[in-house]
């Protein structure tokens, strides 16, 4: 049987492990990728993104590819997006389709009643989109499958997950052919040594997992060093220049580290970067990623109010944590990337105002602000008092813009506020520390900097020497003019 995954935006590494499950057990797999030209979380534009639309592209590719199955997997951003897609594909082909992914699985009862959804899987699905593709293939679907939601007499009726995967070692390595064919320009090999993270940061999507799987088998899971050692070897085979562990936090687990950091700088010796926690940056940790020649980590400080953060977060420390993980990772010659979240519940204008000041005492290599995003069935919904109509809303997939861009709460002030952790990168502690005394960012415009902080962020690495974080970024806007021209050539081919 032929299963064609649909998804957007970027390298998807949990489509990449679903692709190769299957094909282990006989079944055919293929892509279809939206690149969401000028629509993505970081950069949009209306007109250009509506001249870009690849619809009629991934018509045409289903048409040639012929599969028998149509496999979405869909964030709440995409939610939208996925629905529409899966309508005309529906309509053209009428081929059965099952959603899956973080927005399904959260609200598996609200995606199902969606007439052109058949299917739901949650949670892990290796295994139950298997027993799904072949139950399709006999006739013969069990109803009462584990991770299954169908429609039955006009009611949504779905089955508890089955237990977590606990032997990560038995799974295949992800199908990355299936992306390095469609998708040109990826510069990194991002894979994963875990799943499940220690934490349970309400914002976050393991806080529900979390909860979902509570009882169904250990959370946080480790493959071997061995296992992933060897699937880096063969990644050579790609001639990638650098790593990304895109693990929730690679350094969870200290004793495993100490095992791999030694391993990994003998037989791999690739550039890395990885996600860290402020608490996790010490001195150990930091000199088995020097040891791994890692170049940049990103770390989620999300807010310098102690109290907001461990009331509504649940994110444990103080800020000297957070200072100290700052100071040593720049003693360590690491970059860093700071996330912070405005505006949280319990903060307000001032808070935000007293963060720039804090990073401008103590400046990571680049500050990247978020707007606080109300996602279904997130702890954080209920501890910020939000009404069941807002509620209702959020689990539909209505009513927000992403993160990076408004979120929820972005004001004018705000945005214009913002524009100071764009100037961290590009302006001596002094004046910005004059421009924050004095409230000057007021006659800032309140427009997004996205492009030129991560511009500043890329000159800084290049000239510091460090080209392969540089390089990292660079490729992006590469793999959207692969994709542009991809769209040109098709739309000349159909007019010719």
């Amino acid at each position: 049987m032929k299963v064609a995954f649909v998804c957007a935006n970027e390298e998807h590494i949990g489509v990449e492990c679903l692709s190769a499950y299957l094909k282990q057990n006989g079944h055919e797999t293929c892509l279809l990728f939206d690149p969401l030209l000028f629509a993505g979380a970081a950069f949009r534009i209306g007109f250009a993104s509506r001249a870009c639309d690849f619809t009629e592209y991934l018509v045409e590719k289903c048409r040639r590819e012929s599969p028998d199955l149509l496999a979405f997997s869909v964030i709440t951003d995409q939610y939208r997006w996925g629905l529409d897609l899966a309508a005309r594909l529906k309509g053209q082909f009428g081929i059965p389709i099952v959603f899956g992914g973080i927005h399904p699985t959260f609200v598996p009862e609200y995606v199902i009643r969606n007439e052109v959804v058949d299917f739901v899987v949650v949670g892990e699905g290796e295994e139950a989109l298997l027993e799904l593709v072949e139950g399709l293939q006999s006739g013969r679907i069990d109803a009462s499958m584990p991770n299954l939601w169908t429609m039955q007499n006009g009611r949504a009726v779905g089955n508890p997950p089955r237990d977590l995967i606990e032997d990560l070692d038995s799974l295949p390595y992800p199908d990355k052919e299936l992306f390095y064919r469609e998708v040109r320009g990826i510069a990194t090999y991002t894979i994963m040594v875990s799943r499940g993270c220690p934490r349970n940061c309400t914002y976050c999507h393991n806080n529900t997992l979390r909860r979902i799987y509570n009882g169904r088998g250990k959370y946080l899971r480790y493959r071997s060093v061995d296992n992933v050692l060897a699937e880096l070897i063969r990644a050579k085979t790609y001639g990638k220049r650098s790593v990304v562990f895109d693990d929730d936090s690679f350094a969870a687990s200290v004793g495993w580290l100490r095992e791999f950091a030694p391993r990994y700088a003998k037989v791999i010796g690739l550039p890395c970067f990885c996600w860290l926690h402020p608490s996790s940056a010490t001195d150990e940790v930091l000199e088995l990623l020097t040891l791994m020649n890692c170049q940049c980590v990103e770390m989620g400080i999300q807010s310098l109010n102690p109290g907001v953060r461990q009331r509504y977060l649940h994110r444990n420390g103080d800020n000297d944590q957070i200072k100290h993980a700052i100071t040593r990772l720049k003693r360590a010659g690491i970059s860093l990337i700071a996330d912070h979240i405005w505006v949280l519940p319990g903060e307000n204008f001032q808070d935000c105002a007293e963060a720039m000041e804090f990073y401008n005492r103590h400046r990571p290599t680049k500050l990247s602000v978020f707007y606080l995003r109300h996602y279904p069935g997130l702890e954080i919904n209920h501890l910020a008092g939000l009404d069941e109509s807002r509620l209702e809303e959020i689990r539909r997939g209505n009513g927000s813009r992403p993160f990076t861009l408004d979120g929820d709460y972005a004001t004018r002030r705000l945005r214009q506020l913002e524009t100071v952790a764009t100037l961290l990168q590009l302006l001596p502690p002094f004046v910005v520390g004059n421009i924050l005394r004095w409230r000057l960012y007021r006659y800032f415009p309140a427009v997004k900097l996205n492009l030129l902080s991560l511009f500043l962020f890329v000159a800084k690495h290049i000239l510091s020497g460090k080209w392969t974080v540089g390089s990292m970024i660079l490729r992006m806007p590469f793999r959207q003019f692969h994709s542009l021209k991809k769209l040109l050539l098709f739309k000349l081919g159909t007019r010719l």
